[in-house]
């Protein structure tokens, strides 16, 4: 497979062709959605203004009851984006596969329905990942919003791959929707776990620590809404998977006491103080950026 190095941010944001490449699009973006009619479209567009252009959105519906169609049915024209249905509810991890299997791109990358992607966030990964062949999964920093769309604090997670491996120990070192991944690291790892319903990510990144290599770029490239609360459930699959991990990775101990923090934080925010979990002191002013702008 050629192997191109692009010195220019230039050479990346323009239409390419890759003619000796596997793949015939160079980047598919994972777009689940359940019920997503109130935010899918801020998302949308916000890929559809992406700076990079060689990519296709491919947009998983899980079986919405909602309206949510009737709002994508808009963009639809654009050659830019696909859409599938799910017959029946999968999950998220479920359709991820399922999107994974419609594909074009030779790199994978992931965003949800009610978060917000800077204009320059793919092409910042591809140039990335050009430049540094032996990574195999990509992530940004985020900026988080409650679901009032009011700035919450900016967060960059550990960058080099020793780093992240030690954060695996204890948490998750990636945020999920901001992810970029090669698609021979899928191909290897058969997509993810479509048994859970959570923490799909964190099981997959912890089953391919000790075969794949990580990054994550210090930019803030997403805004990510923090959701309200989570099931207990959630915090079950998290335990389960953290010990899993532990193991793998000979953390076993240090993930055993991660865990009993995890588990009293998580039990906090299920009853009701999720948002304010992630919030830090911020300057009046200085709010922060807005959602969208």
């Amino acid at each position: 497979m050629l192997r191109r190095q692009h010195s220019t941010m230039s050479k990346i944001s323009s239409q390419q062709h890759y003619s000796s490449r596997r793949y015939t699009l160079f980047v598919s973006v994972l777009l689940p959605t359940f019920n997503g009619d109130k935010t899918i479209t801020l998302a949308l567009e916000s890929l559809v203004r992406q700076t990079y252009s060689n990519m296709e959105i491919i947009i998983i519906d899980d079986a919405s009851s909602s309206a949510t169609y009737e709002l994508i049915e808009n963009y639809l024209n654009s050659s830019k984006i696909r859409y599938v249905r799910n017959k029946i509810n999968l999950g998220l991890a479920g359709s991820l596969n399922v999107g994974i299997r419609h594909a074009r791109g030779e790199y994978i990358a992931r965003m949800d329905d009610d978060d917000f992607a800077l204009p320059d966030r793919i092409a910042k990964q591809v140039e990335f990942l050009e430049a540094h062949r032996d990574i195999d999964l990509l992530g940004t920093g985020v900026a988080f919003y409650d679901q009032n769309l009011k700035f919450i604090r900016n967060y960059v997670f550990p960058l080099d791959h020793a780093s992240i491996i030690k954060t695996l120990c204890r948490s998750n070192p990636f945020a999920h929707p901001a992810v970029m991944m090669r698609r021979s690291f899928l191909e290897r790892s058969a997509g993810y776990d479509a048994s859970l319903r959570r923490m799909e990510d964190l099981e997959l990144w912890g089953r391919m620590a000790l075969q794949s290599k990580y990054a994550n770029l210090p930019d803030i490239l997403l805004r990510h809404r923090v959701r309200q609360n989570k099931t207990l459930s959630a915090v079950k699959s998290g335990l389960v998977i953290r010990f899993r991990n532990g193991r793998l990775l000979g953390c076993f101990w240090k993930s055993l006491v991660w865990s009993i923090q995890y588990t009293i934080v998580e039990v906090i925010r299920h009853l009701g103080y999720r948002q304010q979990a992630f919030r830090m002191p911020v300057r009046r002013d200085f709010p922060g950026p807005g959602f969208s702008d």
